[in-house]
């Protein structure tokens, strides 16, 4: 989670973590390597991490503890992960590069984790190497992540903002279309719409909203509870889901 929004008087670079995972049928032995790219942490002799087993380490354990009650953190790295994107790479102490992987908080990468409470998290949770492109991520199910487990798959489909007109002219008014292709009904009630990555409630969708299967449904903006007209040359336009519930209050 590189770009978490602060809470309280704790600030976003004390509440960031990077999580390792052994996705494979062994365990692996990390001793003596060191993350040399983004932040910086050397195993100590000994680490060893189980198969399916994750480590968690933080700018800020403590700080990071607080949010996610029983999260056990295994170290502080010095540093903080950079908001605007950078290369993150862990080498073996004879310099061979374990693995370097590069995020960024421009599209094709979730804009929901850049500062707006969400982690990235791999689509594909087998692989064995941390993808590239961003779109091989995708937003944590539940604002703050899940640290210390699997991602759950996201439960609210795969509703997309399909089209907009941004440019309307008398009598016509600004409008979005939201669009539903996946095989179940989708309700949308309480979601919001923005424009603005500062704004991010900046237009809830009234509640009973349902996006049929495979359906579209447009939503004129009003007067009031959003601005007037779409931005036109905006250069975000997001959703976010309903009322979100922080990362410690995962079952």
């Amino acid at each position: 989670m590189y770009h978490p929004p602060a809470v309280g008087t704790t600030s976003s670079d004390h509440l960031e973590f990077l999580e390792l995972k052994n996705t494979g049928s062994t365990a692996l032995d990390l001793s003596g390597l060191t993350f040399t790219a983004g932040v910086r942490f050397t195993f100590s002799n000994g680490t060893k991490l189980a198969p399916g087993g994750f480590l968690i380490l933080a700018s800020n354990p403590g700080a990071l503890a607080a949010q996610y009650p029983g999260l056990s953190v295994h170290g502080a790295y010095l540093g903080a992960l950079n908001n605007g994107g950078e290369r993150i790479t862990l080498a073996h102490p004879l310099g061979a590069v374990i693995f370097s992987v590069s995020y960024d908080d421009e599209l094709p990468w979730p804009a929901l984790a850049d500062n707006l409470g969400f982690s990235l998290v791999p689509r594909d949770p087998t692989l064995s190497q941390a993808p590239e492109s961003g779109t091989r991520w995708r937003a944590s199910a539940l604002p703050g992540g899940s640290p210390g487990t699997d991602d759950p798959a996201p439960a609210v489909g795969g509703v997309v903002i399909n089209e907009l007109l941004a440019a309307s002219a008398p009598p016509q008014t600004d409008w979005i279309e939201l669009h539903n292709p996946t095989a179940v009904s989708v309700e949308i009630g309480g979601w919001f719409l923005t424009d603005d990555r500062a704004q991010p409630k900046k237009y809830r969708l009234p509640d009973g909203l349902v996006l049929a299967t495979r359906g579209r449904r447009w939503r004129r903006l009003p007067a009031t509870g959003s601005p007037r007209r779409v931005r036109q040359r905006s250069e975000f336009l997001g959703g976010e889901l309903p009322e979100p519930r922080r990362g410690a209050e995962r079952p």
